[in-house]
């Protein structure tokens, strides 16, 4: 009897079990997520710059896109500038034709099918089927993931950037070499890093991928050059002075998590608190040297990989990608920790699976870093501050266990479907 009730929860799903399990993953994600729609003070920028190529104002300029939020009562307005290209304003043109808040809801909703999708396509890319225990656990984690919540609360795109990513190496793994590149092409439509995630195929030469992926990418250019004038905007707006003095406050402020900001904040004065040790040659030789030193220890497990089992899809290989890729952009906010979902649940159980605990205590120690809730504000002055940067810490710890669980043992039993 034991033994019939434990084969129901690892009994995978037919087709059918698996819609329906889809919508119920949804309905869970959408409980524990819904009450976001009050507290997001990204989307209303996303809105706002929408609503303005429509009625013909620059979002790339400051003051003419701040006296535009002041006409549009009803949504509540931070001040924060529009950061992104005009095409993914000028997608949201559906949403942006609603009032704020049943275009808010929505968003708010499709972020939960974003979700719902990555987490199909973590079972896909770890090989597990879809069973009453794997997605149990999964969304369990993804009601309790603080890097989640958070996106989910600031409106931002990390999910769907996060979601697209995964579905792109899903897709990959399966052949579909167009949704594979239509797929990353959407992921780095609005902040380019995920772009980067390109040079893997470049790198095992994935012909057909790249071919498909160079291919999509002339269509996203072809369309802003289409809308040449804000594209102008877009390009001028970076050059002036309004973005430096966004950039310099960006850079230092509480909530980046970069290596960048942790190398200021630790070694040079910033505008809220004095070095740990001041050094202004550390702080020349680090901000070039740490992504330098990521990129080769991610070009050194995969190449040491890929001598050891070809598997170019093994889950531990995606996790140290998505790792790296988090901890090389000189802007990294907690939401976009949204992204090491898919490496805190994979080196966990891989872990915990091949008994590497080492590995494990790492992606565990990262991953209760995540967890804590410290406002940044209210810590400290001294050694204490560390507590700050506590996320990219928490990152670094996640991928230096993904390091290890790559070189440690690579997966060779893996069929190419």
């Amino acid at each position: 009897m034991t033994r019939s009730r434990f084969a129901f929860f690892l009994c995978p799903f037919s087709p059918y079990y698996r819609s329906v399990s889809f919508l119920l993953g949804f309905g869970v994600l959408f409980w524990a997520y819904s009450d976001s729609v009050r507290r997001q003070w990204d989307f209303p920028v996303y809105y706002l710059a929408s609503r303005s190529l429509w009625h013909s104002v620059d979002p790339y300029d400051v003051a003419a896109f701040q006296s535009f939020a002041k006409t549009q009562t009803e949504v509540p307005y931070g001040g924060l500038a529009y950061l992104y290209p005009p095409l993914p304003a000028r997608l949201l043109y559906p949403l942006a034709v609603l009032p704020y808040f049943p275009a808010a809801f929505i968003w708010m909703s499709l972020k939960c099918a974003a979700l719902e999708a990555a987490i199909v396509a973590i079972l896909s890319l770890m090989r597990q089927p879809p069973t009453l225990l794997s997605l149990g656990l999964l969304h369990g984690v993804a009601v309790w993931f603080r890097p989640l919540a958070m996106d989910f609360d600031a409106g931002n795109v990390a999910v769907f950037e996060f979601a697209l990513a995964a579905g792109a190496m899903t897709a990959w793994s399966k052949g579909k070499f167009t949704f594979a590149a239509i797929f990353l092409s959407a992921c780095g439509m609005t902040k380019g890093f995920p772009l980067l995630l390109a040079l893997y195929p470049i790198h095992l030469r994935e012909r057909k991928w790249i071919r498909a992926l160079l291919v999509v990418l002339a269509g996203i250019a072809g369309m802003m050059l289409f809308d040449f004038r804000a594209l102008q905007s877009y390009v001028a707006f970076y050059r002036s002075p309004e973005w430096q003095k966004i950039w310099d406050e960006q850079v230092q402020s509480f909530y980046n998590c970069s290596s960048v900001s942790v190398i200021l904040r630790t070694f040079s004065e910033t505008y809220f608190s004095a070095p740990l040790y001041n050094s202004p040659l550390l702080v020349l030789l680090l901000i070039p040297l740490f992504p330098i030193l990521v990129f080769s220890l991610v070009c050194y497990a995969v190449g040491r990989h890929q001598k050891k089992s070809g598997n170019p899809f093994n889950g531990n290989v995606l996790s140290l990608l998505f790792c790296g890729l988090l901890l090389i952009p000189p802007r990294l906010a907690g939401y976009t920790l949204a992204w090491t979902f898919s490496p805190a649940v994979q080196i966990i159980f891989s872990s915990l699976l091949r008994k590497q605990y080492s590995t494990l205590f790492l992606a565990t120690l990262g991953v209760f870093l995540f967890q804590l809730n410290l406002p940044p504000q209210h810590v400290a002055q001294g050694i204490t501050q560390l507590l700050i940067d506590k996320d990219f810490f928490g990152l670094f710890f996640l991928f230096i266990a993904s390091f290890l669980a790559v070189v440690r043992k690579s997966d060779s039993n893996f069929k190419r479907e």
